[in-house]
């Protein structure tokens, strides 16, 4: 007889994954993190297994490159997961998958990372996305000028965008991989000068975001490139744009077309005959810098929030001044979360998202009685296009207290181009909770998310940082998670209503008998009997053995028929069992017996 002793470890890459918050990396983080960036990529096609790639970056605070490979349409599958700090790098600020650079290696793929050296320039580093992690693979310095706010974006894994401040003034350049060249590394065209919609031409904090069309003059790829920034005094947001094929090959300086300017949101207060002579009036700003998603596939479309300020500094209310704000006091009297969209090709909208205007919602963006704080200004939003480009998703760290939103800090909006509408929950609720963690603390600092790409897979891909109360100090944190894009509209990230059904509860659900041998079936709880599931069992090495999707009866009978056709005995095998009614699944291990 043959004992044979499984560890429990075997199982490990077949954890399901907590639809809540999943810890990267923390304590050991030094400074504050003041941005996040994300990307995704669906489908991979390894020698072992297809996967889902995840790839994401923080910046000022111990600034890593970390790196998730799952099984396909399975982000709780994960298979290895990694951060590592790029030589030579001060603050990384961006991320993107991309094909590598080898036309001889069609399936294999590479992370583009960009950062800021040591040195102060500006750097792109390849990484190879090996079956085990990452290697490296070709390091290129694009600039050796003072850099910081930096974007890159990659469309169909062949073609990207990079775009980086310096000195008030924007630039860029193009690539592409893979291309034939005998050294192995990427195509990088000429970095160019923009020449901005802002006054003298200038610009600050800027996003880029690629969607092809099905035809655009001038430009065989059909690409265009979108970026969004702001004026060099902060008051103004564009959006503008070049083609992909002239960024390679316009020489330097580029001037950027015009295509639109966010609204500025009024100010409360316009001043009051009674100030006395030399009060200072509000300053309006953009902070931080504005985001800007495109779906890869469009006929025109694009969208970008960005966070409007108005600070009012050092306001004196003192003898017979009798202006309307508070004594001595630097305040924050607006924080608007605004919102500029265009679908397939029709007119720029705005929208303002949370100021009560849209229905559903609460007015959260006048803030009286919390002094002004480096967290409220850096509070970095996101966006992404669901997969067919007809929904955005909007989410930014809440910038009030409010008591329908206990301790939860990151909150989004999903929102229907198409309709020019809020998709709200079933409670009729449009703010949807992004964070399910509530000890994190009401200030937060970065959320970005995996915008929308060709092989945008099946969840939201979600990056964000935040502090931990732990008794005398407030270590910041980087956390990920992975809402499913299909369920939003139904289920959300999370409903306010908490009568919702909890994504993140296990099914309640077992196999009888277990082990099994020629005869086995799925019992679920008397509630959920007619619901419809979906059925996956794997073996131990990730292979999928059967599934099947439906009413728990027709999977029964298929599980059944599964069962007497097996010859295997004492095999171990997993069973992934999911509601498609309330999203919730569970994992069950079954055997085989002997004969």
């Amino acid at each position: 007889m043959v004992l044979c002793f499984l560890s429990p470890a075997l199982f490990g890459q077949f954890q399901p994954s907590s639809l809540g918050e999943q810890f990267i990396v923390g304590s050991d983080l030094s400074g504050h993190i003041r941005h996040t960036n994300c990307h995704s990529s669906g489908n991979a096609d390894f020698s072992d297994f297809s996967s889902d790639l995840y790839a994401s970056t923080w910046g000022e605070g111990g600034s890593q490159l970390h790196y998730k490979r799952t099984h396909a349409n399975y982000p709780g599958n994960v298979i290895y997961e990694g951060t590592i700090l790029i030589p030579n790098a001060a603050i990384i600020h961006d991320v993107a998958i991309v094909s590598h650079p080898d036309i001889n290696s069609p399936n294999k793929y590479c992370v583009a990372a960009i950062f800021s050296d040591n040195f102060s320039g500006g750097s792109i580093a390849f990484y190879e996305w090996t079956l085990t992690g990452l290697s490296p693979l070709y390091n290129f310095p694009f600039t050796g000028n003072y850099t910081y706010n930096m974007s890159i974006d990659a469309i169909s894994l062949s073609s990207f965008v990079v775009v980086y401040e310096s000195g008030n003034r924007l630039y860029s350049f193009a690539g592409m991989t893979p291309f034939i060249n005998p050294f192995g590394y990427p195509f990088i065209g000429p970095v160019v000068e923009l020449q901005t919609n802002g006054s003298n031409m200038k610009g600050m904090l800027p996003d880029v975001a690629l969607t092809q069309l099905p035809f655009l003059p001038n430009n065989p790829t059909g690409i265009k490139v979108y970026y969004t920034y702001i004026d060099e005094i902060r008051e103004h947001c564009y959006v503008s744009y070049l083609g992909y094929d002239e960024l390679f090959w316009t020489p330097s300086p580029i001037m950027l077309n015009y295509e639109h300017m966010v609204n500025q949101m009024p100010y409360i207060f316009s001043g009051s005959t009674n100030c006395l002579p030399g009060t200072p009036f509000p300053r309006f700003f953009y902070s931080p810098g504005p985001k800007i998603d495109a779906p890869d596939r469009s006929e025109d479309s694009w969208a970008v929030i960005a966070g409007q300020h108005e600070f009012y500094p050092n306001l004196n209310n003192n003898g017979t001044n009798t202006c309307p704000w508070p004594v001595n006091m630097n305040k924050m009297m607006q924080l608007q979360m605004t919102a500029a969209y265009k679908h397939n090709g029709g007119p720029a909208m705005d929208i303002v998202l949370n100021d009560g205007s849209i229905p559903g919602t609460v007015d959260m963006s006048t803030n009286l009685s919390e002094p002004f704080t480096e967290y409220l200004a850096q509070s970095q939003p996101a966006v992404a296009f669901a997969p067919e480009g007809n929904e955005i998703n909007f989410g930014w760290g809440k910038t009030k207290e409010q008591p329908g939103l206990d301790d939860h800090d990151y909150i989004g909006l999903l929102y229907s181009a198409a309709a020019n509408d809020v998709l709200t929950a079933p409670g009729g609720e449009a703010y949807r909770i992004i964070d399910r963690q509530p000890d994190l603390m009401p200030y937060i600092t970065s959320i970005a998310f995996s915008g929308n790409n060709e092989n945008t897979i099946s969840n939201l891909y979600t990056v964000f940082t935040s502090s931990v109360y732990s008794g005398m100090y407030f270590p910041e944190g980087v956390y990920n998670k992975h809402p499913e894009w299909g369920y939003i509209p139904q289920n959300g990230y999370k409903p306010l209503n908490v009568a919702n059904k909890d994504k993140s509860t296990p099914l309640t659900a077992y196999a009888q008998p277990n082990p099994f041998n020629q005869n086995i079936k799925l019992i679920v709880s008397s509630g959920a009997e007619q619901d419809t599931y979906e059925m996956v069992i794997r073996d131990l090495t990730g292979r999928e053995q059967l599934r099947a999707n439906g009413k728990l009866q027709a999977i029964n009978r298929q599980l059944d028929q599964w069962a007497k056709g097996m010859s295997t005995a004492n095999s171990m095998y997993l069973l992934q069992l999911k509601s498609m009614t309330t999203q919730q699944q569970t994992y069950l291990k079954i055997t085989k017996s002997g004969m």
